[in-house]
C-alpha cells in the first residue's frame, strides 16, 4: 500500500509539470521574426531582427540602411569603396586615430580580412564589424554597427551576435 501513496504523488507531480511545459511560452513563439537585408548596390548582406529594428529612410546614395528600435537601440548596415586599399589594420588605425568615440575599446578581433572593435561610449555599448572584400574591379569594406544601452546587454549581446555572424559580401 505504501508504493501507492509514494506512486500517486509522484504522477501529480509529473502532471504538473507536463502541464506548466505546455502552458510555457515555446521558444520559437518567442523568437524574433529575422528577415535578410540586401544592399544592392554594394551587395551587403546581413539579417537583423525586423520585430526590433526598423528602417528609416535609405540614404540618397544607397550606400546603407540605419535601422531603429524602441528602445533606443540603433543598427547600421552599410559598404562603400575601399578607395585608399585599406586593411583591417590600416582602417583601425584610420577609425582610432584621434577620434575619442573609440577611447574606451574593449574587445578588438581582427583577421585578414575583417575587424571588430566593440566597447563603450557613455551608457551606451558599441559594436562594429567590417569585411574587406576584393572585387573584380572594385573593392568594397562592408560594415555594421549597433549601439545599445549598457542595461540592454543581456537582450543585445545575442542579437548582435548573430548580426554580426551573417554579415557578408553577395559578390
Amino acid at each position: 500500500m505504501r508504493a501507492r501513496i509514494i506512486e500517486f504523488p509522484a504522477a501529480i507531480l509529473m502532471a504538473a509539470l507536463v502541464g506548466l511545459l505546455l502552458v510555457a511560452p515555446a521558444p520559437e513563439a518567442a523568437a524574433e521574426t529575422w528577415k535578410l537585408y540586401v544592399n544592392a548596390r554594394y551587395g551587403t548582406v546581413a539579417d537583423y531582427p525586423a520585430d526590433r529594428f526598423h528602417p528609416g529612410r535609405p540614404p540618397d546614395n544607397g550606400d546603407g540602411q540605419s535601422f531603429t528600435a524602441r528602445d533606443g537601440a540603433e543598427l547600421a548596415i552599410f559598404a562603400g569603396l575601399n578607395i585608399d586599399d585599406s586593411t583591417p589594420a590600416t582602417y583601425e588605425a584610420l577609425l582610432r586615430g584621434g577620434s575619442s568615440d573609440y577611447g574606451e575599446v574593449s574587445y578588438r578581433a581582427t583577421g585578414s580580412n575583417w575587424l571588430v572593435l566593440s566597447g563603450y561610449r557613455g551608457d551606451s555599448i558599441f559594436y562594429e564589424k567590417y569585411i574587406f572584400a576584393k572585387g573584380k574591379d572594385i573593392d568594397v569594406i562592408h560594415g555594421l554597427v549597433v549601439t545599445y544601452r549598457r542595461d540592454t546587454k543581456p537582450i543585445y549581446d545575442p542579437i548582435v551576435a548573430r548580426i554580426a555572424k551573417s554579415l557578408r559580401a553577395s559578390r
